[in-house]
């Protein structure tokens, strides 16, 4: 089985480096024309590096690399299983910094049969969109928006990381089940807040919970290492609730929350 595996401590919402691939058997199927001339079948890692806020408190901060590594972790158990069906994998990682052109990246491949990408939504549109990529089959590890699974879907695209909407219908039917039907939704300034807090009003609609009230925190210009208690009373107060649930995808905040809601509630979210 072809894998790509981050750290087990990883949480479900950060950009994954890597998960389980579970179109690993399509890669198999798809290869063993090349495999039985015994040519290793070369699979590409392609990532965006995402510039990630300075965790606060005394949190793990996200390796630069973890991607990368990850890809690499999975190579190997790849290969270790892979032996015993006659079968061997290469990788080649490439990584394209904030800014530059993640297409020119592509078309620098030279075999982009398989390509991992670990990028966000508008770059992997950006690459399965192109004529180059027609051939590919193109493994998005990196961006959970709904929208390439819907409006915005393409043929040559697998997805190996739940979208928002998954990860917020799990979410809310787990309150749900837990009779947590009230939930208090603070929402960070980012753009990917906004997609997660719509994806967890539109789940709890599905699922019969109740949105009582929405506040928005942006963590920009304080420090709230030392003021958390008083930073968060406010975004916290409102109708009664049952739990809180947080939308901030970068952890900018998040999990400074921890103790310092305005009434002692679950904290739910990213």
């Amino acid at each position: 089985m072809v894998r790509f595996g981050a750290r087990p401590t990883d949480r479900v919402m950060r950009r994954p480096g890597a998960g389980v691939i579970p179109a690993a058997l399509l890669l198999l199927a798809s290869c063993r024309t090349a495999e039985a001339a015994g040519a290793p079948l070369p699979i590409q890692y392609l990532e965006r590096r995402i510039e990630r806020p300075v965790p606060l408190n005394n949190e793990d901060p996200i390796p630069d690399d973890e991607g990368a590594r990850g890809a690499e972790l999975g190579l190997k158990d790849s290969i270790a299983t892979g032996h015993f069906l006659g079968l061997s994998f290469t990788l080649d990682a490439k990584v394209v910094q904030p800014g530059a052109d993640i297409r020119a990246a592509f078309r620098e491949i030279a075999d982009p049969r398989f390509v991992v990408l670990n990028a966000p939504a508008d770059d992997v549109l950006a690459i399965a969109d192109l004529p180059e990529a027609r051939g590919s089959v193109l493994l998005n590890i990196g961006a959970p928006d709904t929208r390439l699974r819907d409006a915005d879907c393409r043929k040559n695209l697998l997805h190996v990381l739940p979208s928002r909407a998954m990860l917020a219908d799990a979410l809310v039917q787990f309150l749900a089940f837990k009779r947590w039907s009230r939930i208090l939704l603070v929402a960070g300034p980012e753009s990917g807040d906004a997609l997660y807090a719509e994806a967890l009003r539109r789940s709890a609609k599905k699922f019969g919970a109740r949105v009582v009230a929405e506040s928005r925190y942006d963590p920009k210009g304080g420090d709230v290492r030392d003021t958390a208690l008083r930073e968060f009373a406010l975004p916290t107060r409102g109708p009664e609730h049952d739990v809180v649930a947080v939308a901030d995808e970068a952890g900018a905040f998040g999990t400074s929350l921890n103790y310092n809601t305005a009434a002692p509630r679950p904290l739910v979210g990213t």
